[in-house]
Parts: structure tokens; C-alpha cells; sequence
């Protein structure tokens, strides 16, 4: 036996582990010798002398042991299923279990046999007239109708068809009898013509079915007779085993044809019943329980090696282990060498298949051990080696000159959403290398016109609605959305003139793979994008993969988010994050700019940006610890008269707008300045100060206003004496002042609030 308590030793005594020792001379009240296997050599060495007080006390923990260990490896989901056809024999004459009128009943039955039932005995069980029953102390309620999926604290359950139902007028009670002889008995527990209850009786229904419960084999069959309907509603009910809890099931699943069930993916599984979905009489479901373990389990195979970004956990599962008996336990071992073993500290699942470790921070080495109950027999998988990687990145941006390959790169191709050139997500495209990201090697990428590119190119999406790979930027930071994304750009975006043709995304989504290896550059470019319903913008950025550095840039040329003739406020994403996001996400797994226009990110989802950005700026992102969102922006350095910025006079209307973009962001009221004569003056606490130098008498002063951004505009002479003050039109949109009577070569100026 696994272990023997025995009292009033002579002196001390230790059992060896996994030894067979042999006993002598056991009788009541006598003394005993005990000879076990020597460890250190061959032979056996007798011990010292111990008294036993009863041999019937012995043998009781001896079997108290085993009974144990097949209880500790018993699970209801390891029973093994077969199906059958034959012939429905239904009983008579046995014990009728309810009155005639019955409905939510539940009565408990002793049983003439001990059955064994997911690794216990059991003597008795609790018959419930919603079709099933139960086992251990805890009986179900009589309303509960959900006997697999339900989370009540009994300890087993059968069920033929778990529902509601209710009897079928005098003659249809559910009764029990015992076939056969023993050691070969039948317990037969039958429902006798049954109807479904749904807000009533289903009128026309006729269900007969048996549990079979079979003695020494501890088989069970649930047999069908015949089962009609005439009512066309379909019903379902469950079907099959739960174990001590609801996670511990073995149950079918079918809508159209109970002779072609499959085995449930969840607990709620169930089976649909109706006038034309009905179990054939004689059907037959069997489930075996399995056998106890003997001999030497295998433990499986577990990859041999696997990255996980530093600070984070992963996941390692067995494959190919010893399944389908009882008394198999599973453990799973770290080593920091290699060499020495001991059982995994913390994470999740460390005594099943399948672990989760705690968070990683360097190498580590597992493997799984399985052992056999029955013997102690012992074996372990292969080792895998768990290593860290960075998979944060540090963040810094930098002006720079804007290269474009609309000319000479390639069109992605293979639109998922056919030419709409809105809201569509390419097939694979190839990156021309390897890549690595954020643990994971890459040679392929499907792109967005919404702004971003994935290395998910196996998704089912297709680039639309608000869920994942999506228009909607709030699924960048979903743990179910848009994954393993590089984002420049996230925003409901269309091609230029949004044509819905194939030519207009073959000219707005290019990509190319420049240099040799092993530094070679993929370099993915949007061109000339716009915004769903405004023609205005004109948006060109690029993602650039370098080969061997494993840093990525986003880079932006032309970037005329608004022009003064639409009130448009975005609210898009710029950000890199991984291929799973957490409830609560690490820099690991997000990494968003949280202050448009400026160097600042981290694991804050950040799905509203809205101000311009800079053209002809690069964000670089290198792989390795984040250095911290760099401080958010002050007051405007043209906050005051004094400060004003310096504007070049045309001399002819802008045609490119970058460079004339502006923020008024954090500005503050200057004081004693005389009010705004327009009709609409606004409020000027936030005014900002332009100046410039007067090339002719006469000279046009365009401000276009941002979307939601109600611009007003004042102009004043050199000693601040105001000259003109316009607020002619409304948020997003143009505001213009013809200066007249200028003196050539003077310093207007020109002070702006919103209104």
C-alpha cells in the first residue's frame, strides 16, 4: 500500500519511497517482522521489530490508500464514450419513484450494488424527474434543469436529457428495477412516455429512456425507447456526465440528428429536440470509465524552447502524456541550471498539462513529471527553456525628410473587402525577411486603409465594422481587438476621393523591401489618405521594419489633417502592441502616444488624439526598456505679444501647408489688451501672437481652423492698437482678414483666441 500508519514502534523507522516491503508473522497482537528492498545494494535488511494491534486495521488503511489515490486521478471527462444501436427493452413492475402527477421532483435511491462513479463508491443516488441523476450528499433542487452546466455541490451527475419535464397522465412515472445476478447486475432507473414542459405541457410528446448503471464493470448506458413530438418548437436538453464540478464534464452536443452527436466544447452543450430532431429507439450512449494506471506514464513532449517578453508569463503545454486512466498525477519542475529540479513556485495549472508560469525575468528550464499512483512508477518530459526578450521599446522623434515610395513601390493585393477603399484589409503581403517582434519571427503583414499594418495575417476580418482590424481605433487596446499591430495612423481613413475601384487601392497602400541582408528595410507607405466623408486631408506616413535591429519607424510627410473648409475632429491612434493584450496592459503589451504631436507613450490606451501632426517628423521605436513618456508640453512659446512668431509673407496663396500649423494648447490670457470688435468676440484666454513684416499696403491674413476649433482673429499695429478683429464664420472653418492701409516694411500684428 502507499503508506501504513502503525503505532507502538520500538524504534524509529523510516520507509524507504517506492519500496516493496514484505510483512511476516501479521497476526492480532502479535509481533512482526518487516524486510524491504535494500537502497544502497541488492538483498533485503530486516528491520526491527514493531506491534501491530489489529490485522484488520492494516489491511483497512491499505485499502483506504488505494481507494484514495484512484479517487485523487478520477475526473468524470476521462470516461470514455461509445454509441450504439439496438433494440429499447423497457421495464415493469419496479419501483415507481413519484406520484402520478409528477413535475420537479426529486427523490433519493438506494442502490442494490455498490457503484463506483468518477473514482468513489456510491451506495445510494438522487433521482431527479427533470432526467437525470446525481450522486454524493448534496442533492439537486428540484428545479434545477441544467444538471451538467449547473454549479451546484453535488458530486456527480448522469443525464439522458436534462430539462424540464413533466408526466404524461397515469402509467408515466419514473421507476427502477434490478436485472441479473451478482456480480453482474443492472440497475435500471426508466422514464415512461415524458413530455417537455415549456411555459406548459408540450402537448404530443411521448420520451422513453433508461440509465443503465452495471455492476463490477461500473459501465453506464443511456438507452433511448421511442421519443415523438408533434409540436414543431425545438427544445434542448443535456446530455451526458459532470464530475465533482461543472468544469468536469463529458457531454453531446447536435441540433439536427442525435445519431451523429458530437462531444460538447462547454458545459452547457446540449441536444435539440422537435418534431423532426428525435433520438432513434434503441439508441444507445455508453461511457466506460478508465482504467487505473500501471507501469510507467509518459509525461509528454514539451517544445523545447520558447521567448517570453521580460516581466511577462507564458504558457507551456505537454503533448502525447498518458491519458485514459486513473491514478496519473502531473507535476511540473523549474531548475535555474538545468540540473537541479524542484516542483514550480506560483503561476497557474502546476499539476496539470498545461502551466502557466509566474512572470519571467530570466532563463529558466521546466519540464512535466507524471507518476503513476499505483507502484509510484515515475518518468518526466523534456526539458524547454524559457529566455526573455524585450519586447518594449524605447521611443524618441526627430524631424526629418520624408522619402516616398508611392512611385516605386509595390500595391498591396488581395483585398479582403473587394475595391471598397474603405474601411479594407489586404491579404498577406511579404515582408522580404524575417522579423522580430515582440517574441514572435514574422515574414508576412496584411495592412489597413484605417492606418495600420498586423502581423495577424490569419484573421477572418476583413477590415470593416467596429470590432477587430476594424475602422474603430478603440480596438487597439481591446484584449479581443486589432493585435499585433503597428499603427502610424489609426483613424476611420478612405483613399484619395474614396472611388471604391481597384486602381484607387493600388495607388494608396504601397510597400517595398530595400538594402541586402542582413539589413534589409520593409518600408509600407499610405498615400495622399483622407478621412471617411471629408475630401480635405491629405495624409502621407509610412511604417519602416529594419532587418536585423528589429527597430521600427513611423514617419510622416505631408500631414494636412484639417485646411480650414470641414469640421472634422479626429480622434486616432499612433502605437505599437502585442500579439495578446492584457485586462491591464504592460508596456509589454501597448505602448500608445498619449499627447498628440510630442514624444510621449505608454501602456495608457489612448484612442483620441486629435491635434495636428508634424510633417516631415520620425518616430523611432528601438527594442529595449522604455525610458518614460517624455514631459507633456508647456505654455506656447508665442503665449505673449512680446514672443510672437515670425511668419513669412507669401506671395502667392498657400498651396502646401506644412509649416503654417499651430497650436494655441496650454495658452494663457494676455492682459490689457483692448477687447475684439467682431460681433462674436469669444473669450481671450487663450490667445497666442503672430507678427509680420508688411511687404505691400494691402495683405491677406488666413487662419483655418481645426475641427471643433472656432478660431478669432484680431489684427493690431505695432504698439498693439487694434486694427481689425474678425469671427465670420463657424468651428473647422476659414477666417480671413484683407489688411488695408499698411505701412510697407512694418510689424502688424496678429492675435488669435478661440471663440
Amino acid at each position: 500500500c502507499a503508506f501504513i500508519l502503525i503505532s507502538g514502534f520500538r524504534e524509529n523507522f523510516i520507509p524507504f519511497n517506492r519500496s516493496v516491503c514484505l510483512f511476516s508473522g501479521l497476526s492480532a497482537g502479535s509481533l512482526f517482522q518487516v524486510s524491504c528492498p535494500n537502497p544502497g545494494g541488492s538483498g533485503y535488511f530486516l528491520t526491527n521489530h514493531f506491534y501491530l494491534f489489529m490485522k484488520k486495521f492494516f489491511l483497512l488503511l491499505c485499502l483506504g490508500a488505494l481507494l484514495m489515490a484512484q479517487k485523487a486521478g478520477a475526473q468524470a471527462n476521462a470516461y470514455s464514450f461509445a454509441q450504439s444501436s439496438g433494440t429499447y427493452s423497457a421495464i415493469s413492475g419496479g419501483t415507481n419513484l413519484f406520484t402520478t402527477g409528477w413535475d420537479d421532483n426529486v427523490s433519493s435511491v438506494t442502490l442494490p450494488f455498490t457503484f463506483t462513479f468518477n473514482g468513489t463508491n456510491y451506495t445510494t443516488c438522487n433521482v431527479n424527474s427533470n432526467g437525470y441523476i446525481t450522486f454524493g450528499a448534496t442533492a439537486p433542487s428540484s428545479t434545477n434543469y441544467t444538471p451538467i452546466s449547473n454549479t451546484a455541490t453535488y458530486a456527480g451527475a448522469i443525464a439522458p436529457f436534462g430539462r424540464d419535464l413533466i408526466n404524461n397522465g397515469t402509467g408515466s412515472q419514473p421507476q427502477h428495477t434490478t436485472l441479473g445476478t451478482a456480480p453482474n447486475r443492472t440497475w435500471v432507473l426508466q422514464w415512461q412516455n415524458a413530455r417537455r414542459y415549456n411555459l406548459a405541457a408540450v402537448t404530443g410528446d411521448v420520451f422513453n429512456f433508461q440509465i443503465r448503471l452495471n455492476e463490477t464493470t461500473n459501465t453506464i448506458e443511456i438507452v433511448y425507447g421511442t421519443c415523438t413530438a408533434t409540436n414543431t418548437t425545438a427544445l434542448t436538453g443535456q446530455v451526458g456526465l459532470r464530475g465533482a464540478n461543472n468544469s468536469d464534464f463529458n457531454n453531446r452536443t447536435t441540433s439536427t440528428n442525435w445519431s451523429a452527436t458530437t462531444a460538447g466544447s462547454s458545459n452547457s452543450a446540449s441536444c435539440t429536440t422537435s418534431n423532426t430532431i428525435m433520438p432513434a429507439s434503441g439508441l444507445t450512449f455508453t461511457y466506460t470509465p478508465p482504467l487505473p494506471c500501471s507501469g510507467t506514464p509518459s509525461a509528454g513532449t514539451v517544445p523545447s524552447a520558447t521567448s517570453v517578453c521580460n516581466g511577462s508569463t507564458t504558457t507551456i503545454a505537454s503533448t502525447g502524456f498518458t491519458t485514459g486512466q486513473t491514478g496519473i498525477s502531473f507535476q511540473w519542475e523549474e531548475s535555474l541550471d538545468n540540473v537541479t529540479f524542484v516542483n514550480a513556485v506560483g503561476g497557474s495549472g502546476a499539476t496539470t498539462p498545461t502551466y502557466t508560469t509566474p512572470a519571467i525575468t530570466g532563463t529558466i528550464y521546466y519540464r512535466l513529471r507524471a507518476t503513476c499512483a499505483n507502484g509510484g512508477a515515475t518518468a518526466v518530459s523534456n526539458t524547454t527553456t524559457v529566455s526573455t526578450i524585450n519586447c518594449s521599446f524605447d521611443v524618441s522623434k526627430n524631424a526629418a525628410a520624408f522619402s516616398s515610395i508611392a512611385g516605386s513601390g509595390l500595391s498591396a493585393t488581395g483585398w479582403r473587402n473587394g475595391n471598397n477603399t474603405d474601411d479594407n484589409l489586404s491579404t498577406a503581403q511579404p515582408i522580404g525577411f524575417s522579423f522580430s517582434y515582440k517574441g514572435g519571427n514574422y515574414t508576412q503583414f496584411s495592412v489597413s486603409t484605417n492606418g495600420f499594418l498586423t502581423f495577424n495575417v490569419g484573421t477572418s476580418a476583413i477590415g470593416t465594422g467596429t470590432g477587430a482590424y476594424g475602422y474603430a481605433n478603440t480596438a487597439f487596446s481591446s484584449t479581443t481587438g486589432t493585435l499585433n499591430a503597428l499603427a502610424p495612423f489609426y483613424e476611420d481613413l478612405v483613399t484619395p476621393g474614396n472611388p471604391g475601384t481597384a486602381a484607387g487601392l493600388a495607388g494608396a497602400v504601397k510597400y517595398l523591401t530595400t538594402g541586402t541582408a542582413p539589413n534589409r528595410v520593409l518600408t509600407v507607405e499610405w498615400v495622399g489618405m483622407e478621412t471617411f466623408g471629408n475630401a480635405g486631408p491629405n495624409l502621407n506616413f509610412q511604417v519602416k521594419m529594419y532587418e536585423t535591429s528589429g527597430a521600427i519607424e513611423f514617419a510622416y510627410g505631408t500631414m494636412e489633417l484639417f485646411n480650414g473648409t470641414f469640421n472634422f475632429s479626429y480622434t486616432y491612434t499612433v502605437g505599437i502592441n502585442a500579439p495578446s493584450i492584457s485586462g491591464s496592459p504592460t508596456v509589454n503589451d501597448l505602448q500608445c502616444q498619449q499627447v498628440d504631436n510630442i514624444q510621449n507613450f505608454s501602456n495608457t490606451p489612448q484612442n483620441s488624439l486629435l491635434r495636428f501632426m508634424d510633417c516631415n517628423a520620425v518616430y523611432t521605436f528601438v527594442p529595449g526598456t522604455y525610458s518614460g513618456a517624455a514631459p507633456t508640453p508647456g505654455v506656447p512659446a508665442n503665449d505673449a505679444a512680446a514672443t510672437a512668431t515670425v511668419l513669412t509673407v507669401n506671395e502667392a496663396p498657400c498651396v502646401a501647408l506644412c509649416g503654417t500649423y499651430y497650436t494655441s494648447r496650454l495658452a494663457t490670457a494676455s492682459a490689457s489688451i483692448p477687447a475684439c470688435s467682431a460681433g462674436t468676440p469669444g473669450t481671450p484666454d487663450d490667445d497666442v501672437w503672430f507678427q509680420f513684416t508688411a511687404l505691400a499696403p494691402q495683405e491677406v491674413i488666413t487662419v483655418r481652423s481645426a475641427g471643433g476649433y472656432n478660431a478669432v482673429v484680431q489684427l493690431l499695429d505695432n504698439s498693439l492698437t487694434p486694427v481689425n478683429c474678425v469671427n465670420a464664420t463657424i468651428e473647422g472653418l476659414t477666417e480671413s482678414i484683407n489688411a488695408t492701409g499698411l505701412t510697407v516694411g512694418n510689424l502688424p500684428v496678429i492675435r488669435q483666441v478661440s471663440g
